[in-house]
Formats: structure tokens, C-alpha cells, sequence
């Protein structure tokens, strides 16, 4: 099997490289080279990156105030790139491309664990062609990297199950302390594993619970560090309540991730000043520049936004809801972007669920764990904040090749059906 998957790998990295280093800036689309916002928006994570570098801190402004806004794996991992490529943009674009790469190749493995040694590279191919994982290749954002580490969890959560050692423990809580340390939407994934193993696979509970002893050991120096910046304990990054409040609002909007998402601060922040009569800078209620949430802010906007589910009880089921939609087809464009998101998006949701639910019916543990721990990562980030369906990203890429199965049966039984009789 290591040969398809090295094969896949190739196909996958050619084919992302050719796309952010010819065909963007030669087809003068506007990503990447050129996009003259490059370097201003999409998160700050090229300045942080910068400054790391720099000033050895992680701060959106040389010299300025380390941030507790953003978790480190990302701006660590563009920082290093950048020591090897000093062109920013190319830097982005290589990490990007090769975490792409090797995701593709994570989820082809999961692949074998749920379907057999006979996978093929043709099987796998849609992973390598998804054209999310393209687009976001060209930006400095987190979540292709996110999708590389996160399919690693699923991927040591899935052998941790199939045999429950202390090894594969250890796997285990390397690759969520880097997923936590890529985003903190990811720790609440770890209860929902150890709920999983708690009552339907005892065996894999202890090793798991040890595997968690190894990530907080990985994640406690950087919540040391957030301790010594703020005197508070932050085990990665502040801002939970900020979105909680935002993304209240932001289901009020329209389809629209940008109007819907300046509708949720300019709301949000009104809130706050009418509520608690605190002030709220501009920068978080228009959307200026990136964010740097003060904890006591920070506080605030998580009280109000629970106090706006106890007096609505409608109000959070319905935000998972609209949020869960939002996820898979959010579009951050027009129309058309989203009627594609739509039906390549709800395509791959309906094979996939048919594949998935067979596995299950025959007993498949790796399918009943991985639909667990998928609509855990679509529940958490409804419950926060979906600004669009790039969070969506890592799920599709591990649905892909479940998404395949019902097709080439399908087209099989066509070609035996119409096929010679002898």
C-alpha cells in the first residue's frame, strides 16, 4: 500500500504546486501573488510568523504585546519555512502545498482502515482534485495545515481503537496537543473521544486517558507562557467568549459570510455597550485589522452571549443549525460559488453517509468511531462561530473516499448488467 499513497502524494503535491505557482499568477487570479491584501488580512498569521523571527514573540506588531488570539503551531510551522524561502508568499504557498499533500495522504490511510489493503490510487483521487484544499493552499490561513493535523488524530484515534497500546497511545496525544496547538476548537474533541471509549470501547479508555497526560505535557509550556502574559490560565488562546457573541448575531444575517460576519460584530459590540456599558474598540466592532481580544472583553462578550441562549431557549439549537448548514456551504462569494459549494459539498454528505452507514450495519467500529468524531468538529464550531465552509475543509477530504464507494458500485453493477452473458 506504500506505494499508492507515495504515488497519491506526488499527484497531490504536482498538481497544488502547479496551481498556486503558475496557474494563479499567470491566469491573474486574484489569490496569492496577486492579491494585494496578502499581507494585510486573512488572519495576521504572516506577521505573527514575522515576528517570531524577529522578536523571538508571538505578536501582530513588531515589538507590541504578545497576542493570546491566536494558538502557535501554524505561525511556528510558516515561521520555519520562512528561515528556508524568505519570499513570504512563496513560503505560504510551499507549507501550504506540502501539509495539503500530506493530508491527502492521512485520509487515504484512513481509506485502507475502513475499506482493505485494495485501495487504489484511483480510489483516492478525488482527495488529490478537491478544490477547496487548492484555493486555500493560496492563503495564509490555518485550516489546510489544521486539516493535516486533524486527520492525523482521527487517523491515531482510529488505530488506537483497533489496538490499544501504549505506542499508539502516545500517537494519540502528540497529534492532538499539535491539533489543539493548530486551533483550540479542537480540545473539546478529546471528551468526546474519551465519552467514545468510555461506552463503546472500554479497552482503549486507560490508553487513551494517558495519551491525554501527554498532551497536556506538550500544551503546558505554551499555557504557561499565556499565564506569564495575562495572569490568567488560557490553556491556548483567548477570544472563545468574543465568538460565542459574534456568532449569535451572525445567524441573524444572510448568506453572505462578510455582511453576516461585520453584522455579528457591529451587533455584538453594540450589545455589550448597551448591556454593560463597556467599551468595545473599534477594530472589533467593524472588522479592522486583527484581532487582540482583552480577557476582561473577552469575558464579557461569553457572559452575554450565554445569558442570550438562557433568555431565548430557541436560540441555541438554532444557531447549530443554521451553523451546521453554514459549515459545508457557506461560500465567501457569490451565488454561484455557493450553488457549487452546494452541490459538490452535499454530493460527497449523502454517498459518503450511504457508505459510512453500511460499514456500520456490518459492524464497522472505524466507521462508528469517525462519524463520531466528525459530527463532534461540526458541533463545536456551530456551537462557537462559522465564518465559512473552509472549516469544513478536513471533513470533506476524509468523506471523499467514502463518497467514492457507492459510485463505483454503482457503475459496476451498469457494466455487469449491460455486459456479455456467457
Amino acid at each position: 500500500m506504500r506505494r499508492p499513497l507515495l504515488t497519491l502524494f506526488a499527484i497531490a503535491l504536482v498538481l497544488r504546486v502547479l496551481f498556486c505557482f503558475i496557474v494563479v499568477p499567470f491566469g491573474s487570479l486574484p489569490l496569492a501573488w496577486n492579491d494585494r491584501d496578502f499581507f494585510r488580512k486573512y488572519d495576521g498569521y504572516l506577521a505573527l510568523a514575522d515576528n517570531v523571527l524577529r522578536h523571538g514573540t508571538l505578536a501582530f506588531v513588531g515589538n507590541g504585546p504578545p497576542t493570546i488570539y491566536r494558538a502557535p503551531a501554524y505561525p511556528a510551522a510558516l515561521a520555519g519555512t520562512l528561515l528556508l524561502i524568505p519570499d513570504p508568499v512563496a513560503a505560504t504557498l510551499v507549507l501550504n502545498c506540502i501539509a495539503s499533500a500530506l493530508t491527502c495522504v492521512v485520509v487515504g490511510m484512513l481509506a485502507v482502515r475502513l475499506y482493505g489493503p485494495g485501495v487504489s490510487v484511483w480510489f483516492l483521487l478525488p482527495v488529490a482534485l478537491f478544490p477547496a484544499s487548492f484555493l486555500y493552499c493560496c492563503r495564509p490561513l490555518s485550516d489546510v495545515f489544521l486539516g493535516l493535523t486533524l486527520t492525523l488524530y482521527l487517523y491515531a484515534l482510529v488505530l488506537l481503537a483497533a489496538q490499544p497500546t501504549l505506542g499508539r497511545a502516545l500517537f494519540v496525544g502528540m497529534a492532538f496537543a499539535v491539533t489543539a496547538l493548530t486551533k483550540s476548537t479542537g480540545l473539546p474533541l478529546a471528551l468526546v473521544a474519551v465519552l467514545y471509549a468510555l461506552f463503546r470501547r472500554p479497552s482503549m479508555l486507560r490508553p487513551l486517558l494517558a495519551s491525554l497526560c501527554l498532551s497536556a505535557l506538550l500544551i503546558a509550556p505554551w499555557s504557561w507562557r499565556n499565564y506569564r502574559v495575562t495572569g490568567r490560565w488560557i490553556p491556548i488562546t483567548g477570544g472563545a467568549g468574543f465568538n460565542l457573541l459574534v456568532g449569535n448575531f451572525m445567524v441573524e444575517s444572510g448568506e453572505d459570510p462578510g455582511r453576516s460576519f461585520r453584522y455579528g460584530l457591529a451587533r455584538a459590540a453594540e450589545h455589550v455597550r448597551d448591556e454593560y456599558h463597556l467599551a468595545v474598540p473599534e477594530s472589533l466592532s467593524k472588522g479592522q485589522g486583527w484581532w487582540d481580544v482583552a480577557p476582561e472583553l473577552d469575558d464579557a462578550y461569553g457572559r452575554a452571549a450565554v445569558r442570550m441562549w438562557l433568555s431565548d431557549p430557541w436560540l441555541l439549537p438554532r444557531k447549530v443549525i443554521v451553523n451546521a448548514f453554514r459549515f459545508f456551504f457557506f461560500a465567501s462569494g457569490p451565488w454561484p460559488r455557493w450553488a457549487l459549494n452546494a452541490a459538490l459539498n452535499l454530493a460527497t454528505l449523502v454517498l459518503a453517509g450511504v457508505s459510512l452507514a453500511g460499514l456500520v450495519r456490518r459492524g464497522s467500529r472505524t466507521a462508528e468511531l469517525l462519524i463520531v468524531m466528525l459530527a463532534a468538529y461540526v458541533v463545536v464550531y456551530a456551537l462557537i462561530i462559522v465564518h465559512t465552509q473552509r472549516f469544513a475543509m478536513p471533513i470533506l477530504m476524509v468523506l471523499l473516499p467514502c463518497a467514492v464507494v457507492p459510485i463505483a458500485r454503482w457503475v459496476k453493477r451498469g457494466v455487469s448488467a449491460t455486459g456479455p452473458r456467457l
